[in-house]
């Protein structure tokens, strides 16, 4: 597959959880959605098995967002830059948390999604099933108020095994994540 239509299904799943946004249970109850919304951005180091060939590894950058439709179900998308080889891959897919909800430095998910990519030597490029955890090694805090405020940084790692090839890929990233809030309420 080439650049631009890697960068096109992901600008496409992007999209979609756009769309995911403005159909959230959140914003049919008039809670804001930008509530449900977190981005995040981070290196993650790719080892993707090759069916039968040598396991390739890699270096990338990741941009990832992730809509909350409810506590435990989400839609999450992202785009990643490889730094060695200079390529673009994307995925967009939904998430089952496997964990307590409440526990906001240490989740397990379980998902399925569509990858996209350049070339199959790049990562996959098909549906997969997938399973991950996240864990925010720094913890939460209690603010002055009682809320509750994570840590930004997130050690997550994801296994995903690709339906069409039986291809299997790992991902293990440190993140910066963030939420953007919209003024004042």
């Amino acid at each position: 597959m080439k650049r631009n239509a890697a960068v096109g299904y992901s600008i496409f799943a992007l999209l979609l959880l756009v769309v995911g946004f403005f159909c959230s249970p959140a914003h049919a109850a008039g809670v804001s959605p930008w509530d449900a919304v977190s981005l995040s951005v981070g290196v993650q180091g790719r080892w993707l098995d090759q069916g039968g060939l040598a396991a390739d590894r890699s270096i990338e950058g990741a941009g990832n967002a992730a809509l909350g439709l409810t506590p435990h179900v989400s839609l999450t998308g992202g785009v990643a830059y490889g730094f060695g080889d200079s390529y673009v891959r994307g995925q967009v897919d939904a998430r089952i948390t496997a964990t307590d909800v409440n526990d906001t430095d240490f989740n397990v998910w379980l998902g399925a999604g569509r990858y996209f990519s350049e070339h199959p030597s790049d990562g996959l490029n098909e549906w997969a099933g997938k399973a991950g955890l996240g864990w925010r090694p720094l913890g939460s805090k209690m603010d002055p108020d009682g809320t509750v405020a994570p840590s930004p940084f997130v050690v997550g790692a994801t296994a995903a095994y690709g339906l069409d090839t039986e291809r299997r890929s790992v991902t293990v990233a440190l993140v910066y994540a963030f939420k953007i809030t919209k003024g004042v309420r």
